[in-house]
């Protein structure tokens, strides 16, 4: 069995390393903040100059177009987007749903089944994962 000082050293350890990541992830921003304004001001010199590449001893700026399309909001555009990669046989390949979404709508489902059915199942749900995760506090303050 562990004594309090090994559960203290290792909680401590976790504090230390906590505050790290959180100071990391501010640096991270800052450089990426900076990052994004040079790549920014490149791209205006790029076009200013009429220069699609410009190669040097320190690497390659250049700047391309992405396209990218995004769900509709409105009600019926979406029933159009849905009807059409279902006539393409497309829907089950591309329609999902993202996993947090469907795990937090099947919590409240659950939920709210609780005193009418407590061994209701949302249907299609075949297997509920349950896992148990370590969770770390930090001291409160004050």
């Amino acid at each position: 069995m562990a004594n309090v000082a090994e559960y203290k050293d290792k909680i401590k350890r976790i504090q230390d390393l906590e505050k790290q990541w959180e100071d990391n992830e501010q640096q991270k921003k800052i450089i990426n903040a900076e990052l994004d304004s040079l790549r920014i001001d490149v791209m205006k010199m790029l076009k200013s100059d009429d220069i699609k590449k410009m190669d040097t001893e320190y690497g390659t700026m250049s700047f391309y177009n992405r396209t990218s399309v995004s769900m509709p909001s409105d009600p019926e555009k979406k029933k159009q987007l849905l009807g059409y990669l279902e006539a393409e046989g497309l829907f089950d390949e591309m329609v999902t749903v993202h996993p947090g979404k469907l795990t937090s709508f099947y919590n409240t489902q659950v939920e709210a089944h609780k005193e009418t059915d407590p061994f209701w199942n949302m249907p299609g749900i075949d297997e509920v994962k349950t896992t148990e995760l370590p969770r770390y506090l930090p001291p409160k303050k004050g």
